[in-house]
């Protein structure tokens, strides 16, 4: 059985370190990993949201909802 020592530990390091970074944009990865979990663990959003407290999971929502609505421009063409 060979050691693994310090020494391999900090080349192994230094070595996922200098790799490229990724071009996914943070909020992207993190999403990414988000549903990953949610697939491999078979979670909805109901069972993400219920395990933080109650007035913590209302305010997500509604932020996701205020988000969603500032999405949705209204048409600005009027009729006449």
């Amino acid at each position: 059985m060979t050691a693994y020592d310090f020494r391999q530990f900090q080349k192994d390091l230094a070595a996922i370190d200098e790799q490229a970074p990724t071009s996914t944009a943070p909020m992207a990865q993190a999403k990414a990993e988000f549903l990953e979990l949610c697939k491999r663990h078979n979670l909805t959003v109901a069972d993400v949201v219920g395990f933080f407290p109650e007035e913590e999971g209302i305010e997500y929502i509604m932020g996701l909802l205020s988000a969603r609505k500032a999405k949705k421009k209204p048409n600005s063409k009027t009729k006449g």
